[in-house]
């Protein structure tokens, strides 16, 4: 079961989920990987270990290191991205996760992605900070599974927090990954739901670093069987300590 959208591709490797970091004064985009924007920057470290994977990129006024692990609990993956602010000054930025939503075969989206992206729907959560993803059941005996795409941030306050979830609306006409629409421009996102032709999961937060300051982000994504058991896993993991957990048993 492919949850989100990723393709083996050794020539462009542009597949997969991301974190968009923007400084609103500057308007300098980049992102918490190489991918999808591409901006090189002073420091680039990729560090492979048992069971995490960790990212530092360093400009002249952030620094951003990044750590995913995969719950060995539940069906669930869990950045966690920390931003410092370097500088002398207090910086505004908007922050955007995203991800294309799947929830089929890796091989029927392969064959078939427009047609199975059809049958997506998706909903908006904002109390709890999420975006819930299901299938429509094509039969009375289906029980199509539910994932959800979640996004949290501490140590800053957030100054606004939107939502999308169709992907024409996200990147826009002409434009790509590299550069979306809806991050380029400053402001919230549409917070389009519902049955959407090409579905994604995508959260924005603006927010204030003062200097020397850390912010901590963590995009939370998982599957499972039902909606209800969908409830429980985003109460779960909106618990610091129970993601600190997933964190330690990894590393045991």
């Amino acid at each position: 079961m492919a949850i989100s959208r990723w393709r083996e591709d050794v020539t462009e490797d542009n597949w997969g989920t991301f974190c968009y970091i923007k400084d609103v004064s500057s308007q300098v985009l980049w992102s918490n990987t190489y991918q999808p924007t591409r901006a090189k920057l002073e420091v680039d470290e990729t560090i492979f270990s048992q069971g995490h994977v960790e990212f530092r990129r360093v400009n002249k006024d952030f620094e951003t290191k990044t750590d995913i692990v995969v719950s060995p609990e539940d069906d669930v993956s869990i950045r966690r991205i920390k931003i410092t602010n370097k500088s002398n000054s207090i910086k505004t930025l908007e922050v955007t996760g995203y991800t294309e939503v799947v929830i089929a075969p890796q091989a029927a989206d392969e064959a078939h992605p427009a047609f199975s992206n059809l049958f997506v729907q998706t909903r908006i959560s904002e109390n709890d900070k999420a975006i819930l993803c299901t299938r429509r059941a094509r039969s009375k005996n289906e029980q199509p599974p539910w994932m959800f795409f979640m996004m949290n941030v501490t140590g800053a306050d957030k100054e606004e927090i939107s939502f999308e979830s169709d992907r024409m609306r996200f990147i826009g006409r002409t434009r790509s990954l590299a550069a979306p629409l809806s991050v380029v421009n400053n402001g919230p996102m549409s917070g389009t739901d519902g049955s959407v032709l090409d579905p994604v999961a995508a959260i924005k937060y603006k927010i204030t670093l003062k200097p020397r300051q850390t912010a901590t982000f963590e995009i939370v994504i998982g599957i499972t069987e039902t909606e209800d058991n969908c409830k429980h896993l985003i109460d779960k993991y909106d618990d610091m300590y129970l993601k600190n957990r997933a964190f330690d048993v990894v590393d045991t």
